[in-house]
C-alpha cells in the first residue's frame, strides 16, 4: 500500500533533479549571449569581435545586404526567442507539470547547438553551445526518465 502511494512522489523526485542543470544550461546560454564576444559576418575580417546585440542588428555587416546576410539576422534573433521561450517552457513544465515540455526543450537545445556550433571557435559560440548542450542533454535525460 504504501509503496503504490510513494510512486507518484518518487517520480516527481527524478524528474525534479534535471532541473538545474537545464536552468543551469539556459543561464549559460544567456550570459553567452549577453556578454561574450561573438564574430562578425564572414565577409568582414575574421579577427573582429562584436557583441551579439551588434551582430544581430548588423552594424558591422556588410553595406550592401543580400539574402544570407537577412538569414543570419534571422538566426541571430530566432537564439534570442529560443532563450525566452526557453525559460517560459521550464517555468510551464516546472509549474503546471506539462508534458509536452520535454519536446520543446529538446527541440530548443538542438536549435542552439546547431546555431552556436556553425559559427566557429569564438568565446561566445563556444559558451552557448556549452549552454544548450546542458540543456539538451537534460532534457534528454528527463525525457527518458519519464518513458
Amino acid at each position: 500500500m504504501s509503496r503504490s502511494l510513494g510512486a507518484p512522489f518518487h517520480r516527481k523526485r527524478e524528474t525534479l533533479s534535471t532541473w538545474p542543470v537545464i536552468l543551469s544550461g539556459l543561464l549559460l546560454s544567456t550570459l553567452a549571449v549577453v556578454r561574450a564576444p561573438w564574430p562578425v559576418d564572414p565577409a568582414q575580417s575574421a579577427l573582429v569581435t562584436v557583441a551579439h546585440y551588434d551582430r544581430l542588428t548588423g552594424r558591422m555587416g556588410a553595406m550592401h545586404p543580400d539574402t544570407m546576410w537577412y538569414a543570419r539576422r534571422a538566426a541571430d534573433a530566432l537564439v534570442l526567442l529560443a532563450l525566452g521561450g526557453g525559460y517560459l517552457t521550464a517555468a510551464l513544465a516546472w509549474m503546471a507539470q506539462a508534458r509536452w515540455s520535454e519536446g520543446v526543450l529538446l527541440a530548443i537545445g538542438m536549435f542552439g547547438v546547431g546555431y552556436s556550433a556553425a559559427l566557429g571557435l569564438y568565446v561566445g559560440p563556444i559558451l552557448a553551445c556549452c549552454g544548450f548542450l546542458l540543456v539538451t542533454a537534460a532534457t534528454g535525460l528527463q525525457w527518458a526518465m519519464r518513458i
